[in-house]
């Protein structure tokens, strides 16, 4: 399913909503299931975003829906950075 998702947070600091239109949009498709861990045997919810070519523009560990209006979803989970 193809979505366009707004960072509501960046580097732990919350991104004012009156920056949103500024902000580039990620666009891709969506898709949430259960990946392996790779420090530890067990497995997590992720969500990833992706182009059409393959790449991973976002992805979120540990997700949960946090709610659903209408045709808006907020998700709630870890990045992780390098």
């Amino acid at each position: 399913m193809e979505v366009i998702v707004y960072q509501m947070r960046k580097s732990g600091v919350e991104v004012m909503r009156e920056l949103f239109g500024d902000e580039p949009q990620n666009i891709g498709d969506l898709s949430t299931g259960y990946v392996d861990e790779a420090d530890r045997p067990r497995q997590i919810k992720a969500a990833r975003l992706q182009r059409t070519n393959g790449d991973v523009v976002l992805e979120l560990f540990d997700v949960q829906k946090e709610g659903v209006k209408g045709a808006q979803m907020v998700l709630k989970g870890v990045e992780l950075r390098d």
